[in-house]
């Protein structure tokens, strides 16, 4: 019997519970919801190919604000998982995965919406700088990620991507090998068909979102800018357990259009910006909690989350191999947490915060020392595994760091939390001229006896840190800090006379 044909109903009670309802036995191919109507679904997902004929293990995972449901199939050496995300404001998030296999083969992917010909197109169009490109109708075939409306149901169908994976999280995009995703118009519904192809060297992924009310306010044009700041297309990708950069050149395995899961999570930062402000659409609150319950898988049991690709500049100075810690990203991810959490409460995130916590504060003490009376720690950028040396400290990671626990100390009042911030700022201070160059730049890093390490230092991001640092310590004593006034006085002295070229952010782009 094919496994794609036994769906079961659910019943009416049952639908009356919850905003949106998976109607299918768990060993189908086919899955319904349902975002806006009580009765009737709105969405449909089908996979087809030689999974119809399997049935597959389910496993679930429960949060407080969403619920990931894993589909695996297997037969002989090919694998296929889809991953569905439903989330507590009744949106539906999808990935779908076909693996590496010695048995080449292709998995058929359908996304049915019950609303007709979508009323507002809006495609993603690559570039320097990017932009988003206003269709009149839908084309018969997608190969950028598209936002469809209509009347009543609101969606993004995602393109298919083929990948080479190289190990250590990083994946090498073959864009050449990606097939559009085929769209057919019907009289009451749109279907589109992705299919997923995967042989014994590459793999196929495929994600969307499935939305009743507007996923994007197209409106707001904060909302829009902020949409195309965040979207996973061009120099950053959305998977299933998590969110992935371009790989650095100097970092293995690598090529040039090499994808690896990035830890810092700055797109989950800028999407949760717009959690509480529900009329900027719902894509923010779906990114940020896909991202946040990624982060909680992906933290290890030190604590923090590792970057799984080797830096040839950190192995070379360091002897830092694979899976170090950056504690930049580590504090940008916690930041992220931090902010989530306060917006949308859940025990899981704040468990993974308390882990993290406690790895940092370890960490810091650590490296205290003792400069003119005063203990300081001057934490290192990195730490590697055993036989790894101690690493330069950047003043931006410096920053970071003590911009959480100053964040994180005003939200929950715990004085260990001051503490440790007081101790980096302390090195801030003992420190303070020693960053400075000649021409009021910054050096990049300071050895871990303070001297000049040879870097450039961030056009603008250490500033930036700087003047947050600023505001949180005026928030908590009142007053602005002399020596962080200094600093940022200098780098600006130094912005003002090297100014870089205006970049104007891209409007809609019309037919």
């Amino acid at each position: 019997m094919r496994f794609a044909k036994r769906i079961i109903s659910t019943g009416f009670a049952i639908l009356l519970l919850c905003s949106f309802v998976l109607l299918t036995n768990n060993t189908s191919a086919d899955f319904s919801y349902r975002v806006t109507s009580i009765l009737m679904s709105d969405y449909k997902l089908n996979v087809q190919g030689w999974v119809e004929d399997v049935k597959p293990s389910v496993t679930k995972k429960q949060y407080e604000h969403a619920t990931y449901t894993y589909y695996n199939y297997r037969s002989g050496k090919r694998s296929f998982r889809l991953i569905t995300v439903e989330i507590d404001n009744g949106d539906v998030m999808y990935f779908a995965e076909n693996h590496v296999t010695s048995e080449a083969n292709r998995v058929s992917l359908r996304i049915t919406a019950k609303d007709g010909n979508p009323q507002e197109i809006y495609s993603f169009l690559p570039g320097k700088p990017s932009a988003w490109q206003k269709l009149t109708e839908m084309p018969d075939s997608l190969n950028a990620p598209t936002y469809a409306e209509g009347e009543k149901l609101s969606y993004r169908i995602g393109k298919t991507e083929v990948y080479r994976p190289l190990g250590h999280t990083v994946f090498e995009e073959m864009p050449y090998y990606s097939p559009n995703v085929t769209v057919r118009k019907k009289s009451k519904d749109m279907e589109y068909e992705a299919v997923l192809p995967a042989d014994s060297t590459s793999m196929s992924t495929n994600w969307g979102i499935l939305s009743g009310p507007p996923l994007i306010n197209w409106s707001e044009q904060k909302a829009y800018k902020k949409a195309l700041d965040i979207e996973f297309d061009q120099d950053k990708k959305l998977r299933g357990d998590g969110a992935y950069t371009m790989i650095p050149k100097n970092y293995e395995p690598a090529t040039e259009t090499a994808f690896y899961r990035n830890p810092s999570n700055g797109e989950g930062l800028r999407a949760n910006e717009f959690v509480s402000q529900p009329s900027m659409g719902k894509l923010f609150t779906d990114i940020s909690t896909h991202l946040a319950y990624t982060a909680v898988a992906a933290q290890n049991e030190e604590g923090y989350w590792p970057t799984y690709p080797r830096s040839k500049w950190l192995n070379k100075e360091y002897r830092i191999g694979y899976a170090y810690m950056d504690n930049r990203r580590n504090a940008d991810n916690a930041t992220f947490l931090l902010r989530y959490l306060q917006q949308k409460p859940d025990s899981a995130v704040r468990q993974a915060l308390n882990k993290w916590d406690s790895y940092l504060l370890r960490y810091i003490d650590r490296y205290n020392q003792q400069v003119d009376g005063r203990t300081i720690s001057f934490i290192p950028d990195y730490v590697g595994h055993e036989g790894s040396r101690r690493t330069h400290t950047s003043l931006n990671h410096l920053a970071a760091n003590m911009n959480y626990l100053l964040e994180a100390y005003l939200y929950d009042r715990d004085p260990a939390k001051k503490k440790a911030a007081e101790k980096l700022y302390a090195a801030l201070e003992v420190t303070n001229q020693k960053w400075i160059r000649p021409d009021s730049n910054f050096y990049y890093a300071l050895t871990p006896s303070f001297s000049p390490y040879p870097a450039e230092d961030y056009y603008k991001l250490t500033r930036d840190d700087l003047l947050h640092s600023q505001t949180l310590l005026v928030l908590l004593h009142g007053q602005r800090s002399k020596t962080l006034q200094y600093l940022i006085e200098q780098k600006e002295k130094w912005i003002n006379a090297h100014p870089a070229p205006e970049v104007k952010f891209p409007e809609i782009k019309t037919p």
